[in-house]
């Protein structure tokens, strides 16, 4: 029997205890602390690496029963039978109405409507042979009464009955201002007035939901996890308090509320986020004296909007399958997967197929909606759920002390909160702690565009990372892909030589950390294989034609040959010469003898590329 084990019931396998299992983790680390593999999420909780029932038991009172309050395990009961497919088109588009038809055709169950025209004769063109008493059609967060009010006449000329009419209107005024920057007094009065406004409807269009809570606009501003939460809770309320004041039936009023949330490429964060969104606003409705048992949340995820690329777009389909999987997962009751080239065009046939399959694969042939809370019982998921439940009630709280939601837009306190998370997140980003595959990780400088877009110059740069507005959207690789941008345009094509020193186990693992990171700029790696000598390195840069070249290979090398082959390129006419490692104490007489600098994990990646890429620019040339 190993020494893992040390009886069984069976004969056949034991488990290790937690014991065991911290020392061979400690053996693997090589003397490093356990400490060392925990990381901690932007939220401020850390995610520890192993989860066991000893550390993280599960309070089975505190999350409840699937489809009983606080709705953890789900707004639904057992034996649900998946989720509404959703698929996003734009009004405007020309061949906005034979997608859409497609989309329906083809699987779709749901659509959802951006620019929707404001009067019936142009919506009936956009949704021409489209059965609404069958297929909800959802205008999109942020719609106004007037088109609203279209989509609801367009049925009625139809001769739908009113009560076969589902949808939602989209009428968020929160989002609205945020867009729009209005101020502080019309917000109110816009609230009250479209309160109103759901009450009468819930009386003569029981099925329709006026309201749409859009916290994913939240996550484009740059928003955590929790603070896209928290912000959704405190709209929540803002409308509790609203219907107060209008309705008597609140519990009708407040089933006419859909919230959106963005799923992410974190698959258990995004089944967390979703499980932490229903648990606080059944604690909310139940401190406001309501019978929370009759008003889950209704929970929207669309895919996340930062998370898409416009290099590589292709890996955009990785990210939307494990976001719409994580949704799926999490109970969301309506998903939206968004094209892969979103981010580049208006989605193409290609895009909007894609989209669609991702979504039937995984609800009609992996039954991920088949099953009841698929994530529930799993140590991890339990306490991520906790731990962002309590992050979340602080950022609604936040809020709350601050005068509630419109009080917190007119101060800026949503604002400097978003800006702070989204710093710190492009510090991540820009340092490759967080990579982007197919963009700062693993880049492709040959792959073919399959859209047009306009370059950016680095100028641009700094607009990205200290945006000028404070409700800037974003995209996390948008900074990567503006250097791509500057360095295919630039008057001179960049390269750089790797000066490789010695054999290739000595410097292989440096010179392939050197290439993908010199890549992540647009910069072409002139890779020649190892030298031997600064001479020979020296001559081969000379025929290279190269500006710039990377010194690689193991410490022990560098500690003969770094300074000669740095003091060799440099006379050679490097213009910049690096190398590759963190030398620490070395470092100063690394430069002396002609380091320009060093790349190494956590160096700022985004600042070396763009310093780097001035050499190639038209300015550098004419000076």
């Amino acid at each position: 029997m190993s020494a893992m084990s040390s009886s069984s019931p069976t004969g056949d396998f034991v488990a290790p205890d937690h014991s065991q299992w911290e020392e061979a983790a400690t053996k693997a680390l090589r003397g490093d602390s356990l400490s060392s593999i925990t990381h901690q999420t932007i939220d401020g909780f850390n995610i520890d690496p192993l989860y066991t029932e000893r550390d993280h038991s599960i309070d089975h009172e505190q999350i409840g029963l699937p489809g009983k309050f606080p709705f953890t395990r789900g707004s639904k009961p057992a034996n649900q039978t998946g989720w509404e497919i959703r698929q996003t088109h734009d009004a405007l588009n020309q061949d906005a109405n034979e997608t859409i038809l497609l989309d329906l055709q083809r699987g779709v169950t749901g659509i959802t409507l951006k620019n929707s025209p404001s009067e019936i004769n142009g919506l009936d063109r956009v949704l021409a042979d489209v059965y609404l008493d069958l297929a909800p059609v959802h205008l999109a967060p942020g719609s106004n009464r007037e088109q609203a009010e279209a989509l609801l006449g367009l049925a009625e000329t139809k001769s739908i009955e009113t009560h076969l009419i589902r949808g939602n209107l989209g009428l968020d005024p929160a989002r609205r201002a945020i867009r729009h920057a209005e101020p502080s007094e019309d917000l109110a009065q816009t609230v009250q007035e479209i309160a109103a406004y759901a009450s009468t409807l819930a009386s003569t269009h029981p099925n329709v939901t006026a309201i749409a809570v859009d916290a994913s606009t939240y996550a484009d501003l740059g928003a955590s996890d929790s603070q896209e939460v928290g912000t959704a809770l405190a709209i929540g309320l803002m409308w509790i308090r609203a219907f107060s004041e209008t309705e008597s039936d609140l519990i009708s009023a407040l089933k006419k509320i859909e919230f959106t949330f963005s799923a992410g490429p974190d698959q258990f964060m995004t089944i967390a986020k979703l499980r932490a969104a229903r648990t606080c606003w059944a604690r909310i409705t139940q401190a406001c004296g309501l019978n929370a048992d009759q008003i889950p949340m209704r929970v929207h995820a669309i895919t996340a909007s930062t998370m898409m690329s416009q290099r590589d777009p292709w890996v955009n389909m990785l990210r939307t399958t494990t976001a719409c999987f994580g949704a799926a997962l999490g109970g969301a009751d309506a998903i939206t997967v968004q094209p892969f080239d979103a981010a580049i065009r208006d989605p193409e046939a290609l895009g909007f197929r894609i989209a669609r399959n991702t979504q039937l694969i995984l609800q009609e042939e992996t039954k991920a909606g088949a099953v009841t809370d698929p994530a529930g019982g799993s140590w991890y998921i339990e306490d991520l759920t906790k731990n962002l439940s309590i992050a979340s009630w602080r950022e609604f709280q936040l809020i709350e002390k601050n005068g509630g939601l419109i009080s917190a837009l007119d101060s800026g306190i949503l604002a400097n909160a978003f800006q702070e998370t989204r710093q710190k997140r492009m510090t991540d980003i820009a340092s490759r702690r967080a990579p982007i595959t197919g963009v700062s990780e693993f880049p492709d400088l040959n792959e073919s565009p399959i859209g047009k877009w306009e370059k950016r110059q680095l100028e641009e740069l700094d607009t990205v990372l200290n945006p000028t507005t404070p409700y800037q959207t974003v995209r996390w690789s948008e900074p990567f892909e503006i250097i791509r941008d500057a360095a295919e345009t630039a008057d001179q094509k960049p390269s750089i030589f790797l000066a490789n020193l010695g054999d290739l186990p000595s410097y292989s693992a440096r010179s392939t950390f050197a290439k993908n990171l010199f890549e992540a700029g647009g910069i072409t790696v002139n890779d020649r294989g190892g030298f031997f000598g600064a001479s020979d390195t020296a001559k081969a840069f000379l025929s290279s034609g190269c500006q710039i070249a990377c010194i690689c290979s193991s410490d022990s090398i560098y500690s003969q040959e770094a300074e000669s082959t740095a003091m060799a390129l440099k006379q050679s006419g490097a213009t910049l010469v690096f190398l590759a490692g963190h030398q620490g104490d070395k470092a100063n007489q690394l430069r002396a003898a002609g380091v320009d600098d060093f790349i190494f994990i956590g160096c700022d990646v985004l600042e070396l590329l763009s310093a780097t890429l001035r050499l190639f620019t038209n300015e550098a040339s004419k000076s």
